[in-house]
């Protein structure tokens, strides 16, 4: 993300250089015919970003192939951790049939769903006494 928005600034940068330098001139009709200038295709740069949805933009759209690719999880990884998640279910329904009843949803340690813990239930304040 941080590389999409580097890119972008990048880009702006570069049609603003130009008005970097207008301080020094002298004439004041010149320096905010400059700074007009920049401020243009600063705005066109911006537009061209929008238009094309950031994503697709000519220079944007490399970076985040190249993010992709960098971060993309390959078939053997994908089916090594696909093994150990099959693996892993059968060790939890094993354990829950050894332990008598497999829980349903309905199920909850205080008898219906009116009452069902919710995943601020397991939050533990300590100030507060445990749930």
């Amino acid at each position: 993300m941080s590389s999409i928005i580097w890119k972008i600034f990048d880009e702006l940068r570069r049609v603003r250089a130009p008005a970097a330098n207008a301080v020094a001139d002298k004439s004041p009709i010149s320096k905010c015919a400059a700074y007009m200038w920049a401020l243009i295709q600063a705005n066109r740069v911006q537009k061209e970003f929008l238009d094309a949805y950031f994503k697709n933009h000519p220079t944007i759209a490399p970076v985040i192939i190249l993010h992709v690719f960098h971060t993309q999880v390959t078939k053997v990884q994908f089916k090594r951790l696909e093994g150990r998640v099959s693996e892993l279910e059968k060790k939890l329904k094993s354990q829950s049939t050894k332990d008598g009843k497999v829980k349903t949803d309905g199920d909850t340690p205080r008898g219906g769903n009116q009452n069902r813990m919710t995943n601020i239930d397991y939050l533990w304040i300590p100030s507060l006494s445990p749930p």
